[in-house]
């Protein structure tokens, strides 16, 4: 059954590059993309203020990394245990074989729901932190204007 694995992980990497080009919400997941990203949630902002707005909201964000590299390697795991049930439904011998001994279970119709499950829940999740990161930057934009209005103001 471990003849099978450099498949499965072939597979594996396969889903995931094809998840994250043709996925728009994921796009920003990619490093270098998540800077522009965030900026693009500042447009029309001077360039050296929308640094400054991006660093005190990453700053805020405690805990954002972990959890999105959790929701990914989660996603992942529920990619590649949806391409052994898949595998196994399409009737290839070494999924097969490779499903009995790792898909919860033993059944590769239940896995493969599960794994849809666990696959939305993944992507609910990074949209959310996405969601979250942009009102954050509208948020402390909106403050950083207050203020600079407030401080022009007081020197009148």
């Amino acid at each position: 059954s471990l003849d099978a694995l450099p498949q499965v992980v072939l597979l594996m990497h396969l889903a995931a590059l094809c998840t994250l080009a043709l996925h728009p919400t994921l796009r920003p997941a990619l490093p270098c993309a998540r800077a522009a990203s965030a900026t693009m949630a500042l447009e029309g902002v001077p360039p050296e203020l929308a640094k400054q707005v991006v660093e005190a909201e990453a700053r805020a964000a405690t805990g954002r990394t972990p959890r999105v590299a959790g929701t990914a390697v989660l996603g992942l795991l529920a990619a590649a245990s949806a391409a052994v049930a898949a595998g196994s439904l399409a009737g290839n011998e070494q999924a097969a074989a490779l499903a009995e001994d790792v898909l919860p279970f033993g059944s590769a119709p239940l896995s493969l729901l599960l794994d849809a499950g666990v696959g939305g829940a993944c992507l609910w999740a990074y949209a959310q932190e996405m969601q979250t990161r942009d009102e954050n930057l509208d948020r402390i934009w909106t403050e950083l204007q207050q203020r600079r209005a407030a401080a022009g103001g007081a020197n009148r």
